[in-house]
């Protein structure tokens, strides 16, 4: 494989990649301006970008809260290990005379800390972003140590004073802690250039002069090799999270006010015993509400709007990773919150200064994005004509980015066949949807084909499913339009003695809306873990 898949002993369940880079990112100083360099990969395709932020604070907030999500663990630790942390760190302050033992450390120098605590005693590893470089946009993604979160910065090209060629792609890029210590110094008063490349030579700059930006960088003609095991569920995660993008939601328009009374009330107070749900209470033409368990705390969202039709309520878990939002309240002016239904994923999207920042959380902290998030089924994979088309992802190579308008205009295909095309595209790491512009975006995980194991439809259930159907235990009953599309009934026989009739209700883009089974898994999950077997059966019969 072109990244090193095949070079060196990976551990179980992980791919050995090698990753090298000409020179570390970093931040270049000259006398009156900054320039943000980051490195990209030599074993992914070569990208070319530079040009002049117009909005320095805001990008150095954002990337900044981007590297928040990267460091955020919020799996409980055991007493044992607190203990362990707590020694290593008097012992790292003793040695680095860094701060007085009795004085508290700021969050963030915490975060990081434990970070390189859990590095020495276990070997974790922050994985680099995936960076991708659009006709409209350049994207950063990543996923938190604990793998709940996931974070995409955009940075739209129509706010940028571009210069040189550029050249569209998608690529890793080195994020280390001293580029990060770097951005933390960049100011308004510092005119500020993101470049983008291999960064194997230094970056010239015509047009300002000799003495422009010719900075001393450290580590400069330094060959900087990485080779690290990127975990199969990093990859899962990044497939999962894709799938949940093509779901419908309920949308809630937030202002900055309200996400900061949501983290100020976290911050605040913790909860010690369970009911501890963020409750969302939405009333057709009434501002949204949110209730805080289990003290019953309602935070009502004066001038505040949602797409919600019908009186819903709908909770949420893992809401103290709503905090990872602070550092863009004071640079976004615009908030919305999408959400999917009970217990499952739900994301947050701001934006400001010509930037944009997407916060995406699993249903629950412990119900990661890569192990018990399962929502492949839930999107639509089949267009009218039985096979999904390659097409659609033939034209987004070219094109990069496109809605499913225009695409469908360009191929002279439906809607639903688009689509069909790119959810299957989706589901093998090749396309992601854009959910804040309402654009498939071309963003290959991988310079080759991800494995089999984490791909969608690699899931236990539909291993089971496929078995079923190929015996024929799985029929379809019958079928009916209902008000929220269509909905497909079926019996499915396990043995004699189990029984079940699966249902789900199909949208007209062909997504699962709902549905009901009765079997164990689907009354012990509902939709939180997607589709049992039987259900997938079923889909599969109908598709």
């Amino acid at each position: 494989m072109s990244e090193g898949v095949n070079e060196g002993v990976s551990e179980p369940g992980s791919l050995a990649v090698k990753l090298s880079y000409g020179l570390p990112s970093g931040v270049e100083w000259g006398d009156r301006a900054a320039r943000v360099r980051l490195a990209g990969a030599r074993e992914r395709p070569q990208l070319s970008y530079r040009g002049r932020v117009r909005e320095p604070l805001v990008f150095r907030e954002l990337l900044g809260a981007l590297y928040d999500v990267v460091l955020a663990d919020f799996r409980w630790r055991p007493t044992e290990q607190r203990e362990a942390f707590q020694r290593w760190l008097v012992r790292h302050l003793d040695r680095e005379n860094a701060a007085r033992q009795d004085e508290r450390l700021a969050s963030e120098q915490r975060r990081f800390l434990q970070y390189r605590f859990d590095l020495s005693a276990n070997g974790e590893e922050v994985l680099d972003p995936v960076c991708s470089v659009h006709p409209d946009q350049l994207g950063f993604e990543v996923f938190s140590r604990d793998g709940s979160a996931y974070a995409r910065v955009g940075v739209d090209r129509a706010q940028m004073e571009e210069q040189g060629e550029v050249v569209c792609g998608t690529t890793n890029v080195d994020f280390s802690t001293g580029l990060y210590e770097s951005i933390r110094r960049l100011r308004s008063i510092f005119p500020t250039e993101l470049a983008l490349g291999a960064g194997g030579e230094p970056i010239s700059d015509p047009g300002r002069g000799a003495k422009g930006l010719e900075v001393s960088t450290p580590g400069r003609g330094v060959h900087h090799e990485k080779r690290i095991d990127l975990p199969e569920g990093w990859l899962r995660g990044f497939v999962q999270i894709g799938a949940a993008f093509l779901l419908p939601t309920i949308q809630i328009d937030l202002q900055p006010v309200h996400v900061y009374d949501l983290c100020r009330a976290f911050r605040l107070r913790k909860a010690k015993t369970s009911p501890r749900a963020l409750r969302w209470d939405l009333e057709p033409g009434q501002p949204a509400v949110a209730v805080l368990e289990p003290w019953e705390e309602r935070l009502v969202f004066h001038g505040s709007t949602h797409t919600a039709t019908e009186h819903r309520i709908v909770r949420t878990w893992g809401r103290r990773r709503l905090c990872l939002l602070e550092r863009t309240i004071p640079v976004c002016d615009r908030f919305r919150v999408h959400l999917l239904g009970r217990g499952l994923p739900y994301f947050v999207t701001a934006q400001g200064g010509g930037l944009d920042f997407t916060l995406g959380l699993s249903g629950w902290t412990k119900a990661d994005w890569s192990s018990t998030a399962r929502f492949d089924a839930l999107v639509a994979r089949r267009g009218s004509a039985g096979e999904p088309s390659k097409k659609p992802l033939a034209w987004l190579k070219d094109a990069f980015c496109g809605t499913p308008d225009q695409i469908a205009a360009a191929l002279d295909m439906s809607l639903d066949d688009v689509h069909a095309s790119l959810s299957e595209a989706s589901g093998r790491g090749e396309v992601i949807y854009d959910l804040l512009h309402g654009l498939y975006r071309y963003r290959p995980l991988l310079s080759c084909p991800l494995p089999e194991s984490v791909t969608l439809g690699g899931g236990p259930e539909e291993r089971e499913a496929q078995a079923l159907v190929r015996r024929e235990a799985i029929v379809v009953t019958g079928t009916r339009s209902v008000a929220r599309g269509r909905e497909v009934s079926g019996r499915a026989t396990v043995d004699p003695t189990h029984v079940y009739e699966p249902r789900l209700v199909l949208d007209g883009q062909g997504r699962v809306v709902e549905g009901a089974c009765g079997c164990p898994f689907a009354k012990l999950h509902g939709f939180k873990a997607g589709l049992c077997a039987h259900q997938l059966g079923l889909l599969q019969l109908d598709g």
